[in-house]
């Protein structure tokens, strides 16, 4: 698979970034995410721990964001800012490694991971709209983003269903392993970027004016009431919807076979890329604002539901 992903990348760099930028997203998301927490378990032997050492890594995201923000808008740039957050995930992943002798690496690896996501926080995303600007093709963003959207998903998903045979038949170590080759890979891919030029130019007024630009930002998120309900509404969405989705692998394996694991979630997010694929169609169709009500309004119901039924599994 690795072999494959990299026959066809090498015949796209001699192009832009956004022939690259799509395989960025489709390498963005690693599988590790659906074991990890059946991996600590293995180590420490309690989820009270595991629990505890996985939400370090939201802790040190949270207080790194800004700083790490400033960083990569004043100094590093676009292609510096992934190559160092990329390399970061990768050291992550090294330490989990490490783990599996003693689980003090696994916090170290935890902190690791939380810088890296600090630092690419927005970062892929503002590659891909400024790579665009180069080209004066900003307005056609959210069809690019959709296109590169379907490949994130549909590589995770084969990604899903490498990692659950590996689990069944090897142990959970070699899932590791596996998503730390696909973040080098991922990172190899980084020093092939442009840095777009209209970043050049922004990164020399934020070094002007880098309190300005901060307060800007600030300022903007408290009077523009779009964004202010769209980051109320994602803070809520991950604080309490998503929380739980850390221990999906620990339920799901209590109803089948770690080699299914990894093909219930991917046929999930097969159906996600195929959807992601004809998005901007709908968000064309609706705009951006009511697209973004209409699927709130028709996933919470669902989410619940789910939740419903897992209580009843819990409780009989």
């Amino acid at each position: 698979m690795f072999l494959f992903i990299i026959e066809v990348m090498a015949e796209n760099i001699a192009n832009n970034n956004l022939n690259l930028i799509k395989w960025i997203y489709a390498l963005s998301q690693s599988s590790i995410y659906f074991f990890l927490i059946i991996y600590f378990y293995e180590i420490t032997g309690s989820y009270f721990l595991s629990g505890n050492i996985m939400i370090l890594k939201a802790i040190i995201q949270s207080i790194a964001e800004v700083p790490t923000g400033i960083i990569s808008d004043k100094f590093l740039g676009r292609k510096n800012s992934y190559l160092v957050a990329t390399f970061l995930d990768f050291l992550s992943y090294v330490f989990y490694i490490l783990g599996s002798f003693n689980y003090i690496f696994l916090i170290i690896g935890r902190i690791f991971m939380g810088l890296g996501t600090a630092l690419s926080s927005g970062n892929r995303n503002a590659l891909l709209y400024d790579s665009l600007r180069d080209e004066e093709k900003e307005q056609e963003f959210h069809q690019y983003f959709s296109k590169c959207q379907m490949y994130q998903y549909f590589w995770f998903g084969l990604f899903l269903l490498a990692s659950g045979a590996l689990a069944h038949y090897y142990g959970t170590i070699y899932v590791v392993y596996f998503c730390a080759i696909q973040r080098f890979i991922a990172f190899l891919i980084g020093f092939f970027l442009k840095e777009p030029k209209v970043h050049v130019e922004q990164k020399n007024v934020y070094k002007n004016n880098s309190v300005q630009h901060l307060n800007a930002s600030i300022k903007a998120f408290i009077e523009n009431k779009y964004l202010f309900l769209i980051g109320i509404t994602y803070i809520l969405k991950r604080g309490f919807i998503l929380g739980t989705n850390r221990f999906n692998a620990t339920f799901y394996t209590l109803l089948i076979p770690m080699n299914m694991l990894g093909v219930v979630t991917s046929i999930s997010l097969i159906v996600h890329s195929v959807v992601s694929k004809y998005s901007h169609s709908f968000t064309n169709k609706f705009g951006k604002l009511k697209a973004l009500l209409y699927i709130e309004i028709f996933a919470i119901p669902l989410q619940l539901l789910a939740y419903f039924f897992l209580i009843l599994y819990l409780l009989y």
